[in-house]
């Protein structure tokens, strides 16, 4: 997953309807690195420099796509959820979803890569 100074869209959305009653918020990941539009992250938000970040999103508010992007509600940055590249797995218990981030081959410091399993 490249950083997302690349590119806005850089993420990925997780929509976890296997939990049927208690699916009720769709879950986003980015990486996030220090530099274009977050040239100042590690000033303002240091914690999030160099992380992949995990936030969520009330699933009746995300469901437009369109060929102009995706539009959703606010959402909610789980800072106890973010992953460092190399790190400890995380188990995002809510949505039965283990996730780790590795370093990006050739590209540390632009790209995380994501092995992710549902228990």
């Amino acid at each position: 997953m490249p950083s997302q100074h690349y590119e806005q869209e850089s993420f990925i959305r997780i929509r976890p309807t296997w939990l049927g009653d208690d699916y009720t918020h769709n879950v986003y990941l980015s990486f996030r690195m220090p530099r274009g539009g977050d040239e100042h992250l590690a000033e303002v938000a240091p914690e999030h420099a160099g992380r992949v970040l995990v936030h969520q999103v009330a699933a009746e508010y995300d469901t437009r796509v369109s060929d102009s992007g995706m539009a959703h509600g606010r959402t909610q940055l789980r800072p106890d959820y973010s992953l460092a590249p190399n790190g400890a797995p995380r188990d995002l218990v809510e949505i039965r979803v283990w996730m780790r981030a590795g370093e990006g081959r050739g590209a540390t410091e632009s790209c995380a890569w994501l092995p992710m399993g549902v228990d």
